[in-house]
């Protein structure tokens, strides 16, 4: 069970508090046991009737700035959507993600309190920190220093006890998973080489095309500014914990990101004061994520992830599939930052 998914570091300065939840038609959500080719989107839509309707809806009227990163602090709160494990009663938490633009480098940083509780009173808490940078500029023809740079630092805690509200859950650790390393791309179009401070000694070879985090999403924003409904991408964030416990067999820290993309026209996003970006719109983004070891690969996707997007990457809401549940996530704080 993957506790992990991405976002972002960094300065504050003016608070916007979202004063109305989301509509459930906001969020496409798809059951995580269907059959999904991996890498054949036309057939990942096929096999998906809900996101074949409206992946080739009319393009909503964007302007181009809105594909730009924003440099924002975001929280959420956390509930439980779905449940696939009948022993788990409840899920709760909060999610804190930061961005912020460092010049030439994006930095990010992402803290998670999730508390899952059980029918037999025990209640499991995962307490998870991400923070990294990531250059953005790509060198195309140099190489060695040339290309992308990444680096990332996870560290993940869980156990399972019985545990009382005014107990201390961010000092509570049990089972600790510790994750750092850099990786770098050899040229912008060449491939790329994971190096692992924890744990010590593990190196991984980047795929051609490979792109990290914050690239990522920028891409996305860039596809749904200008309506493209499906898209492929191979991405590495280093946040995957199996590192930490499971050794080189169990690793899947490559993946494949297939995305549909749907432009939502009537956003009923409300915000408390005014934000400098528009309101009226925002695009839904379906991702399926696949592993891309040939040997490990099957028609199912490791997981799975619906979300709302704002204008300029801000994630309006979000349904993440953590395996024996969903996890719904909604926008509550809002803040942005001084240049």
């Amino acid at each position: 069970m993957n506790f992990f998914w991405k976002q972002i570091c960094a300065v504050a300065a003016t608070v916007v508090l979202l004063s109305q939840v989301f509509a459930d038609d906001v969020v496409i959500l798809i059951s995580n046991h269907k059959k999904i080719p991996s890498k054949d989107l036309t057939s990942l839509l096929a096999s998906h009737p809900q996101l074949h309707k409206t992946a080739y809806a009319s393009p909503i009227k964007a302007h181009p700035n809105e594909a730009n990163l924003l440099p924002h602090r975001a929280t959420y709160a956390i509930s439980l959507h779905k449940t696939f494990d009948p022993e788990i009663k409840d899920v709760t938490g909060t999610m804190t993600i930061e961005i912020s633009d460092a010049g030439i480098q994006w930095t990010y940083e992402k803290k998670t309190i999730l508390l899952v509780r059980y029918y037999d009173g025990t209640v499991e808490p995962v307490i998870i920190k991400v923070a990294s940078w990531e250059s953005k500029e790509e060198n195309k023809n140099g190489e060695g220093d040339g290309g992308p740079k990444y680096h990332f630092y996870a560290k993940v805690n869980r156990g399972t006890e019985v545990l009382h509200d005014d107990d201390d859950y961010e000092n509570y650790q049990e089972q600790g998973a510790l994750i750092q390393g850099e990786a770098l791309m050899a040229t912008a179009q060449g491939e790329g080489i994971v190096t692992y401070q924890t744990p010590y000694g593990l190196t991984a070879r980047l795929p051609v095309g490979t792109v990290f985090p914050m690239r990522h999403t920028a891409k996305l924003m860039q596809e749904a500014v200008n309506g493209k409904s499906v898209c492929s991408y191979i991405l590495f964030d280093g946040e995957n914990e199996s590192i930490a416990f499971g050794g080189e067999n169990e690793r899947n820290e490559i993946v494949r990101v297939n995305t549909v993309i749907t432009p939502v026209a009537k956003s009923n996003v409300k915000f408390s004061d005014p934000v400098p970006f528009p309101t009226d719109h925002m695009w839904a983004m379906h991702m399926a994520i696949y592993g891309i070891n040939p040997q490990k690969d099957n028609p199912d996707p490791d997981y799975e992830i619906s979300q709302t997007m704002l204008p300029h990457g801000i994630i309006a809401s979000m349904i993440q599939d953590f395996g024996d549940f969903n996890a719904e996530l909604k926008l509550t704080e809002l803040e942005f930052f001084n240049e």
